[in-house]
């Protein structure tokens, strides 16, 4: 952030650089006000699993059944604030 931009430094950094600011207390840098994106470099799907014993087979028969019974349903994600994360969470508050 506080590099010169001499044309020699680049910073290379996941979802997570732009998602950190909006969900930390205190964040050190806002992504879009003090940095540059000049280019996307990879794009990464969202899986969306569940256990074959669950009786849903479409994302809306998942959700149907989590709004059905709130509490049995959990769901994992491979860190707070990740890509997958904020999915998750959005889907259910958009749900609600």
């Amino acid at each position: 952030m506080r590099a010169k931009p001499d044309g020699y430094t680049i910073l290379l950094n996941p979802s997570a650089h732009v998602i950190n600011p909006e969900i930390m207390d205190k964040s050190p840098y806002r992504a879009l006000e003090d940095f540059t994106p000049i280019s996307q470099v990879a794009k990464g799907p969202l899986v969306l699993m569940v256990t074959p014993s669950l009786p849903a087979r479409t994302p809306l028969e998942l959700a149907q059944l989590a709004k059905a019974k709130p509490d049995s349903i959990t769901f994992a994600t491979s860190v707070i604030g990740s890509a997958s994360h904020i999915a998750v969470d959005s889907s259910a508050q958009l749900s609600q």
